[in-house]
């Protein structure tokens, strides 16, 4: 990679800066606005600080992921010399490291991803776009997992990226401590790296990380590249192993958690049971498009689906849409968590879209179709088949048997895709990032200035969040 010039470097460090500065102040009003810890914090605070005071044989059962966070915070408490403590405000100033730390991975992410389509300058914007995703924005100005987690697994892809697999299955790991289902996008990074080693030495018209949806004859096309693709790994695969044994490491350590802990999830099963929650899927694309309408070229969406006007794609979207519908009739799932914290935004789309009437939830099909159409037809321009199917199934595998309505399961999905379609343009960024900001100034005025109390807490404030 060449050396970047001195005004890309100004602009990475102002932006780097700009970002860190609005973020420290935005924390400071959440601090000054809820000082004690709120919701999940309540759990993970407690037991930080449990774990700073040196008491790592203490557990609270509430808690259902590994302990990665809290051994994070209790290093960071302690180096250098005076650390910067465990107080709520410092913990939740640690989310800030990551906050940053996010933006220079995904800086270089899409410089590598997307080595011709985007410049230096191009790819600073396009980051500082992604830092300001509203679900992933919030969670960074209070003290929970999913800015290390989100961090951990996108700077394991990079390291992936530049060859260093046995440093990118160990971050993984560490990935895996903050949230058991990044072991999930750690075999997705062990599957992009088979599909970059198996398509070594040969044409670029016939590499598995070349071949394109519009080389792809049908669904027979896809099946016959399935197929010359793990017969490829089969042949190549003692060459196969050197390249992912470290990432097989972290799946086989994972297999005898689960094993030694009898189950995926720590603490209160009893909420967290896995489940087959199909309509997951329907809520998470509705997600991605409407945080990415200027990015997933809704026009061109359209006019490409005007053009496949037919009679036999007329029957294909009925019978999707049918099949969905049949989906949402049998995989619907009400969580209880769902109905009963109206704190949450999605406790008002449930109630007020889905719950409106019994015919609401089938009502919206048609727009899943499109989200679908949309954004799979940018990736699918923009990735390799192999990796569109990678994607697709980790996407799968991450959110169908999670059984609560919950936009943190959406954050690394969300932003995996993000950076693999085709960059838009620089002004097209800058319009998503004022609306980001946007949306990210309403999300805080509302936690911070509309606090409400519940009749069963009388005098304890409850606040609006994702």
């Amino acid at each position: 990679m060449r050396t970047p010039k001195l005004s890309t470097t100004l602009l990475f460090l102002s932006t780097s800066g700009i970002l860190l500065l609005t973020a420290v102040s935005l924390q400071d009003y959440v601090n000054r606005k809820a000082p004690e810890p709120y919701m999940d914090e309540i759990f993970h605070v407690r037991q930080a600080q449990t774990y700073c005071n040196g008491n790592y044989h203490i557990w609270d059962p509430k808690i259902t992921t590994p302990p990665g966070l809290y051994v994070t915070s209790t290093i960071l408490s302690k180096v250098p010399t005076q650390g910067i403590g465990c107080t709520t405000d410092s913990l939740r100033a640690h989310n800030l490291l990551f906050l940053t730390g996010t933006f220079a991975v995904l800086v270089v992410l899409l410089r590598t991803l997307h080595p011709r389509e985007t410049s230096s300058k191009n790819s600073i914007v396009h980051a500082f776009t992604l830092s300001l995703f509203p679900i992933s924005y919030f969670f960074h100005l209070v003290y929970y997992t999913d800015p290390g987690s989100t961090f951990l697994v996108l700077l394991a892809y990079l390291a992936s990226l530049h060859g260093y697999h046995a440093g990118s299955a160990a971050i993984g790991l560490v990935a895996v401590t903050f949230r058991q289902t990044n072991v999930i996008w750690v075999m997705f990074i062990a599957g992009v790296a088979a599909m970059n080693m198996l398509s070594q030495r040969q044409p670029p018209s016939r590499t598995f990380n070349h071949i394109k949806m519009a080389q792809i004859d049908g669904p027979g096309g896809i099946w016959n590249l399935l197929s010359s693709f793990v017969v490829t790994a089969i042949s190549r695969f003692g060459v196969l192993l050197s390249t992912v044994w470290p990432y097989v490491c972290v799946g086989a350590s994972f297999v005898g958690f689960v094993f030694w802990n009898k189950g995926i999830v720590l603490g209160d099963r009893s909420n967290h049971i896995a489940t087959i929650h199909v309509p997951q899927l329907y809520y998470y694309i509705s997600t991605l498009l409407g945080f990415s309408f200027l990015s997933c070229d809704i026009l061109g969406a359209l006019s490409a689906l005007a053009a496949q006007l037919n009679i036999v794609f007329l029957v294909s979207a009925v019978s999707t849409a049918l099949f969905m519908g049949w989906t949402i009739s049998m995989f619907t799932i009400e969580h209880p968590f769902l109905l009963a914290d109206n704190r949450h935004y999605s406790f008002y789309i449930w109630k007020n879209i889905f719950r409106r009437h019994a015919l609401s939830r089938y009502a919206v099909v048609p727009g899943y179709l499109f989200a679908f159409w949309a954004c799979g037809r940018q990736l699918a321009t923009s990735q390799p088949v192999i990796l569109v199917i990678l994607y697709l199934v980790s996407t799968v595998a991450t959110l169908i048997p999670t059984p609560l309505f919950d936009f943190r399961y959406y954050i690394i999905p969300f932003l995996m895709y993000r950076i693999h379609i085709t960059p838009p343009r620089t002004a097209v960024l800058v319009a998503e990032a004022l609306i980001y900001i946007l949306i990210n100034l309403g999300t805080i005025y509302l936690f911070g200035e509309r606090p409400f109390v519940w009749k069963s807490e009388q005098g304890a404030l409850q606040r609006f969040m994702w």
